[in-house]
């Protein structure tokens, strides 16, 4: 056992050195991380920051491991899985909804409805937590999470808890405070408001499928690979670019929706990134538009 495994024994937290996250992405896709470090309230995640910088360890947060493309060579880093409280969410009395950072979508819409809650229903099918939703806006329909935020509870480099009122936050397109700075996100206080169960089932299971009329789900993906822009769609850009079906190696640009990449089976790392720089050096040559990737590269 290293020192930073024995470190986090000692505190019973788990931690997974060497670890392999390919079975965990949604891409199907990666190699060893130096550790995966599973914590379960706000006093573990302290110590669990506070150790690795002490260490001068590099280390992110991870949720359902979507929406990024991880190295298959390996990634020297450190990664914090939010479980147990974090996973949690409550109606707080007099009023007002929490949900914890580590909470998947999927469960915080099931708790919602369970509580006659909507409002964020257009989120249903998103892959992902709470907490990835928050630091990329995520959202469909033109919506996105960061609409019905009122507080944003996150942990700073000095390991202190700090609210966030959601116009701090800088909620836009795909953006937010948040993304390349290091507070690590708690939790959100959101604005729910009540709904008939049934017309907000009704809604979830529509837009569910209409996700899986549409998306590739059936193969391994990590959701739309470009950002829109203000005056165009990249999915149908790449459509009218002739780039459907497009294969390097395992993967392929998906002949169903053209902004989903998706691994045929034996796709590597480089084979997705590859592919991602030919959509677009094409796009750039077509269309004279930089497409900006949505994903996140773990290298």
């Amino acid at each position: 056992m290293n020192k930073i495994a024995a470190g986090f024994a000692g505190k019973n937290i788990k931690c997974l050195s060497d670890f392999d996250v390919k079975h965990l992405t949604s891409f199907k896709v990666g190699g060893k991380v130096s550790g995966l470090i599973m914590v379960n309230d706000v006093a573990e995640l302290m110590f669990a920051a506070a150790f690795l910088r002490k260490n001068k360890k590099q280390f992110a947060i991870v949720g359902k491991w979507t929406n990024m493309l991880v190295n298959d060579k390996g990634v020297k880093k450190y990664f914090i899985s939010l479980k147990g409280d974090f996973e949690k969410a409550r109606v707080k009395e007099g009023g007002g909804f929490y949900a914890g950072a580590g909470i998947t979508v999927y469960n915080l819409l099931r708790f919602a409805v369970g509580n006659r809650l909507g409002g964020i229903e257009y989120m249903a099918g998103i892959p992902g937590t709470l907490g990835g939703a928050l630091y990329m806006n995520a959202g469909a329909k033109k919506k996105a999470i960061g609409d019905v935020v009122d507080f944003v509870y996150v942990l700073n480099k000095k390991n202190e808890v700090r609210k966030i009122d959601a116009k701090k936050c800088h909620f836009g397109y795909r953006q937010s405070v948040f993304i390349g700075k290091t507070d690590i996100i708690l939790g959100a206080e959101l604005s729910l408001k009540e709904v008939n169960v049934v017309e907000s089932l009704a809604q979830i299971q529509q837009n569910l499928k209409e996700r899986a009329e549409k998306q590739p789900l059936n193969f391994p993906n990590a959701g739309s690979i470009f950002r829109n822009g203000e005056k165009y769609t990249a999915g149908i850009l790449i459509e009218k670019a002739g780039l459907k079906g497009l294969k390097v190696g395992g993967a392929k640009v998906s002949e169903k929706h053209a902004n989903f990449i998706v691994n045929e089976g034996n796709a590597t790392y480089l084979d997705i990134k590859t592919l991602i720089g030919k959509v677009k050096k094409e796009i750039k040559k077509k269309n004279k538009i930089t497409l900006i990737e949505e994903i996140i590269y773990v290298e």
